[in-house]
């Protein structure tokens, strides 16, 4: 048994509340519920979560510090807390952080006692996930979640007891979306903010876990385009779809990676004394310091903007790694990453090491400022730590140098256009 309130290592750089909440393996059911998939038997540790907010005052531990530092717990990223399989603990646990001044961030599709959270409360950020418009797909496919106009409804009445939300279209389906202005209109008169959207992808791991329900509940079509992500055609219609008309509506978007400008993450900002910084605000930071296509970005500039909003001290902030990367990764890296490190570190890490997912290279805004050569020469390749040396481009192999600085850390390019979709990680500067 894992346990139940820690700290959120994953999606640093992505999520703005460190901690997070997860209780047992949640009843909503939703077919494609990767969480469910990758853990079908979680269950919740209560005696751990009463005995982290009974001691975190005193203790030493990393989650200790963010509690005592009033950082916001979000419930959950993996589980809902008002689902039929968990409204009973969720309560008594969300009244216990309430009384200690312990901020929440909900992510929720609503459920059993969704309203004496909201009135026990002071305003909070909740992030209500909606797939369909339609109740008979909903049933289907979140057999145990509210029906899409009762989340609607729950929208309604958070906004009028002080609540900011979002809303996720994650995952946007085009199987389940029969009109996207339609759904975005009725979010945007409901009080959603903003929205996060992204294709529905689940792993050949998690596809092989799917019970018969669950299978049929999806069915072929939506499996195949699971398969493929990005890859697939009408996923991709589907989600700029959404995106255009959740901007035409006045709702800000936001997708793991975007380049463009956005305040999805305002809501949080604006609600909580404390958050993480998310590379979205440095991606903004980049559109409103008037930076153009092509102009060099440094490493101390990133750190600068990012480190403020960071604890300071040596933490095991290596497990933010550990969250996100394969074990082919530390086969490489094991031995040289330590395991014990400040933030300004791990930025380093993840700056020069560009196989690590919270590199900003990953972020279709940026890319490495690089010359081609005709030959690879290992006293000059682009990173003094990372042992990819090419990528590949069509048919033949494109041998990149990179360009640095006076530290011997590569240099980012800007690239808000959004044809850096299609581009690589390197690029001639």
């Amino acid at each position: 048994m894992s346990e139940s309130l820690s700290v959120y290592w994953g999606l640093f750089l992505n999520a703005c509340a460190p901690l997070e909440l997860s209780l047992n393996y949640c009843s909503h059911n939703c077919a494609y519920c990767f969480a469910n998939l990758n853990s079908p038997d979680r269950t919740a540790d209560v005696a751990q979560v009463m005995g982290l907010l009974a001691n975190y005052q005193t203790k030493q531990t990393f989650a200790a510090r963010l509690l005592r530092e009033k950082y916001p717990v979000t419930i959950s990223n993996h589980v809902d807390a008002f689902s039929e399989s968990n409204w009973r603990l969720s309560l008594p646990l969300i009244e216990a952080l309430t009384d200690q001044g312990i901020p929440i961030v909900f992510q929720t599709k609503g459920g059993t006692g969704d309203r004496e959270a909201m009135k026990m409360t002071p305003p909070s950020v909740w992030y209500i996930s909606i797939e369909t418009l339609d109740p008979a797909i909903s049933k289907r496919i979140a057999s145990g979640a509210p029906l899409p106009k009762e989340r609607l409804k729950l929208i309604e009445d958070l906004r009028s007891h002080g609540h900011r939300v979002v809303v996720g279209i994650n995952p946007a389906v085009e199987d389940w979306i029969d009109d996207p202005k339609e759904l975005c209109r009725q979010l945007k008169e409901a009080g959603c903010e903003a929205t996060w959207i992204q294709p529905l992808h689940l792993s050949n791991n998690q596809i092989k876990n799917l019970g018969d329900r669950e299978s049929a509940a999806l069915g072929e079509s939506v499996l195949g385009k699971a398969r493929k992500m990005r890859r697939d055609v009408s996923n991709m219609r589907i989600y700029h779809a959404c995106r255009e008309a959740s901007l035409e509506y006045g709702m800000d978007t936001y997708d793991l990676g975007q380049p463009q400008r956005s305040d999805f993450f305002k809501p949080y900002k604006e609600t909580y004394k404390k958050t993480f910084p998310v590379l979205q605000d440095f991606i903004n930071h980049c559109w409103d310091t008037g930076k153009g296509a092509n102009d060099p970005i440094y490493f101390k500039e990133f750190a600068d903007f990012v480190l403020p909003s960071l604890p300071e001290g040596v933490f095991p902030l290596r497990n933010h790694i550990g969250a996100v990367q394969f074990q082919y990764f530390w086969k490489e890296w094991d031995s040289k990453i330590p395991k014990n490190m400040d933030y300004r570190t791990l930025l380093q890490w993840c700056w020069e090491v560009n196989s690590i997912i919270y590199n900003p290279v990953n972020s279709h805004a940026f890319c490495w400022a690089a010359k081609k050569v005709d030959k690879f020469n290992p006293d000059t390749h682009f990173s003094p730590i990372d042992p990819m040396t090419k990528i590949q481009k069509g048919k033949e192999d494109t041998i990149w140098e990179l360009y640095t600085d006076d530290d011997g850390l590569p240099i980012l390019l800007f690239r808000p256009s959004t044809e850096k979709y299609m581009c690589g990680e390197w690029d001639a500067w």
